[in-house]
Protein backbone atom coordinates (compact mmCIF):
# COMPACT_ATOMS: atom_id res chain seq x y z
CA UNK A 1 0.00 0.00 0.00
CA UNK A 2 1.43 3.57 -1.22
CA UNK A 3 2.46 5.64 1.40
CA UNK A 4 2.84 9.55 1.10
CA UNK A 5 3.69 12.45 4.36
CA UNK A 6 3.02 15.67 4.84
CA UNK A 7 5.31 17.70 7.09
CA UNK A 8 4.18 21.00 8.78
CA UNK A 9 7.22 23.17 9.08
CA UNK A 10 5.51 26.67 8.56
CA UNK A 11 5.74 27.95 12.33
CA UNK A 12 7.61 31.01 13.11
CA UNK A 13 9.35 30.43 16.15
CA UNK A 14 8.01 33.16 17.88
CA UNK A 15 8.27 30.84 21.71
CA UNK A 16 11.81 30.38 20.34
CA UNK A 17 12.92 34.49 19.90
CA UNK A 18 11.77 34.88 16.51
CA UNK A 19 14.23 35.27 13.59
CA UNK A 20 14.48 31.95 11.48
CA UNK A 21 12.22 29.44 11.25
CA UNK A 22 12.27 27.24 14.12
CA UNK A 23 12.10 24.36 11.85
CA UNK A 24 15.55 25.57 10.25
CA UNK A 25 17.11 26.01 13.63
CA UNK A 26 20.19 23.14 13.70
CA UNK A 27 20.01 20.12 15.95
CA UNK A 28 23.30 18.59 15.99
CA UNK A 29 24.63 20.45 13.51
CA UNK A 30 20.97 19.46 11.38
CA UNK A 31 18.35 21.46 10.45
CA UNK A 32 15.16 20.10 12.46
CA UNK A 33 13.25 19.51 9.33
CA UNK A 34 15.82 17.78 8.03
CA UNK A 35 15.98 14.85 11.37
CA UNK A 36 11.97 15.30 11.29
CA UNK A 37 11.71 14.04 7.64
CA UNK A 38 14.32 11.69 7.83
CA UNK A 39 12.31 8.45 9.19
CA UNK A 40 9.19 9.33 7.05
CA UNK A 41 12.12 8.84 3.58
CA UNK A 42 13.39 5.16 5.12
CA UNK A 43 9.87 3.81 4.44
CA UNK A 44 9.83 1.48 1.70
CA UNK A 45 6.38 2.56 -0.17
CA UNK A 46 6.89 6.42 0.63
CA UNK A 47 5.67 8.07 -2.60
CA UNK A 48 5.94 11.68 -2.08
CA UNK A 49 7.02 13.63 1.59
CA UNK A 50 5.45 17.16 1.19
CA UNK A 51 6.72 19.95 3.71
CA UNK A 52 4.88 23.07 3.97
CA UNK A 53 6.93 26.37 4.75
CA UNK A 54 6.76 29.91 5.88
CA UNK A 55 5.78 31.58 2.76
CA UNK A 56 8.45 33.79 2.79
CA UNK A 57 11.41 31.24 3.63
CA UNK A 58 10.36 28.67 0.38
CA UNK A 59 13.65 29.08 -0.99
CA UNK A 60 15.65 28.23 2.12
CA UNK A 61 13.91 25.16 3.00
CA UNK A 62 14.29 24.02 -0.69
CA UNK A 63 18.19 24.67 -0.72
CA UNK A 64 17.97 22.41 2.46
CA UNK A 65 15.69 19.35 2.01
CA UNK A 66 15.68 18.79 -1.99
CA UNK A 67 18.68 17.69 -2.01
CA UNK A 68 18.09 14.73 0.56
CA UNK A 69 15.56 13.23 -1.47
CA UNK A 70 13.89 13.53 -4.87
CA UNK A 71 10.66 12.82 -3.39
CA UNK A 72 10.72 16.10 -0.68
CA UNK A 73 7.85 18.74 -2.17
CA UNK A 74 8.08 22.13 -0.82
CA UNK A 75 4.89 24.49 -0.52
CA UNK A 76 3.90 27.28 1.49
CA UNK A 77 2.00 26.44 4.24
CA UNK A 78 -0.67 28.63 5.74
CA UNK A 79 -1.66 30.54 8.63
CA UNK A 80 -2.34 27.94 11.37
CA UNK A 81 -1.25 24.03 11.46
CA UNK A 82 -5.06 23.14 9.70
CA UNK A 83 -4.40 25.44 6.51
CA UNK A 84 -0.53 23.97 6.41
CA UNK A 85 -2.17 20.38 6.37
CA UNK A 86 -4.82 21.30 4.16
CA UNK A 87 -2.25 22.70 1.89
CA UNK A 88 -0.15 19.68 1.62
CA UNK A 89 -3.11 17.53 0.73
CA UNK A 90 -4.04 19.91 -1.81
CA UNK A 91 -0.39 19.26 -3.10
CA UNK A 92 -0.84 16.13 -3.04
CA UNK A 93 -3.49 15.93 -5.62
CA UNK A 94 -5.18 12.53 -6.49
CA UNK A 95 -3.19 10.15 -4.57
CA UNK A 96 -5.63 7.48 -4.60
CA UNK A 97 -5.77 4.47 -2.23
CA UNK A 98 -3.17 4.05 0.23
CA UNK A 99 -2.14 5.85 3.64
CA UNK A 100 -1.56 9.01 4.70
CA UNK A 101 0.96 10.22 7.54
CA UNK A 102 1.04 13.84 8.70
CA UNK A 103 3.86 14.94 11.07
CA UNK A 104 4.98 17.57 12.86
CA UNK A 105 8.59 19.30 12.44
CA UNK A 106 8.61 20.23 15.89
CA UNK A 107 8.98 16.41 16.55
CA UNK A 108 12.29 16.01 15.31
CA UNK A 109 13.01 12.69 17.03
CA UNK A 110 10.16 10.66 16.72
CA UNK A 111 11.16 6.78 16.70
CA UNK A 112 11.06 5.09 13.79
CA UNK A 113 9.38 2.24 15.82
CA UNK A 114 6.27 4.66 16.23
CA UNK A 115 5.67 5.62 12.65
CA UNK A 116 5.85 1.96 11.32
CA UNK A 117 3.32 1.20 14.35
CA UNK A 118 1.03 3.91 12.87
CA UNK A 119 1.35 2.33 9.03
CA UNK A 120 0.54 -1.25 10.81
CA UNK A 121 -2.56 0.21 12.34
CA UNK A 122 -4.18 1.69 9.06
CA UNK A 123 -2.77 -1.58 7.09
CA UNK A 124 -4.77 -3.53 9.79
CA UNK A 125 -7.98 -1.65 9.19
CA UNK A 126 -8.04 1.40 11.49
CA UNK A 127 -9.35 4.80 9.52
CA UNK A 128 -7.52 7.10 11.72
CA UNK A 129 -4.46 6.65 14.15
CA UNK A 130 -2.79 8.90 16.57
CA UNK A 131 0.18 7.69 17.74
CA UNK A 132 1.26 8.38 21.61
CA UNK A 133 4.74 7.91 23.25
CA UNK A 134 5.18 7.89 27.16
CA UNK A 135 6.82 10.86 28.42
CA UNK A 136 9.88 10.19 30.28
CA UNK A 137 10.78 12.12 33.72
CA UNK A 138 14.36 13.10 32.08
CA UNK A 139 16.38 16.24 30.30
CA UNK A 140 18.14 15.09 26.95
CA UNK A 141 20.62 16.32 25.48
CA UNK A 142 20.30 14.72 21.68
CA UNK A 143 24.11 14.80 20.36
CA UNK A 144 24.87 13.66 16.59
CA UNK A 145 26.44 10.50 17.63
CA UNK A 146 23.86 9.62 20.68
CA UNK A 147 22.12 10.76 23.54
CA UNK A 148 23.16 12.17 26.90
CA UNK A 149 20.44 11.58 29.61
CA UNK A 150 20.61 13.70 32.89
CA UNK A 151 18.61 12.70 35.88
Amino acid sequence: MPVWAICTAAGSGQRLGGGAPKALLPIGGQPMVVLAVRPFLALPDLQKLIVTAPPDSLEQFRAVLEPVDPRIVVVPGRADRQGSVRAGIEALGDIGPGILLVHDAARPFTPMAVICRVIDAVRAGASAVVPVVPVVDKLRTFLVDGCTEFA
